[in-house]
């Protein structure tokens, strides 16, 4: 399985899971996408969330102060 057709299906199974719930890294599993691009992804997902956690719509940090 190429990274593209993994990135794809974790995109697709993402969206369903978010709209009906269910085990993201499981049902991603269940497809096919092997373990390692699985973990991969949820990562960078993670990274990404933390980041606009931490940051405005402009990309400024955070005040920590008002939050």
């Amino acid at each position: 399985m190429t990274r593209a057709q993994a990135k794809k299906i974790y995109s697709d199974v993402k969206a369903l899971v978010y709209v009906f719930g269910g085990d993201l890294r499981k049902k991603c599993l269940e497809r096919g996408v092997p373990e390692v691009m699985v973990h991969e992804l949820l990562a960078n997902d993670t990274a990404l969330n933390g980041f606009f956690d931490r940051h405005d719509i402009l990309g400024d940090r955070k005040d920590e102060e008002n939050e």
